[in-house]
């Protein structure tokens, strides 16, 4: 029993390495830096909005619909 899991362990591993598991996946390329950064300004904007709607006395679904609303970039 020990010799037969120990002869499919030695077969698993070789059919590995035929297959080229030894070999490192292919990292995917980093995102550039200037991706990263757009990305804490939402979380700005956000929070300013959220600001604005608690100030407005705005709660529940009203303060969401006008958090939404302000958070979406301008239409060009």
């Amino acid at each position: 029993m020990r010799t037969t899991i120990l002869a499919a362990l030695a077969a698993l591993a070789l059919s590995a390495v035929a297959f080229g598991a030894d070999k490192p996946a292919a990292q995917p390329a980093a995102a550039p830096a200037a991706a990263a950064q757009p990305a804490a300004k939402p979380d700005a904007k956000a929070a300013d909005c959220e600001k604005q709607a608690k100030a407005k006395g705005l709660k529940d679904a009203a303060a969401k619909k006008f958090v939404a609303d302000c958070v979406k970039p301008a239409a060009k």
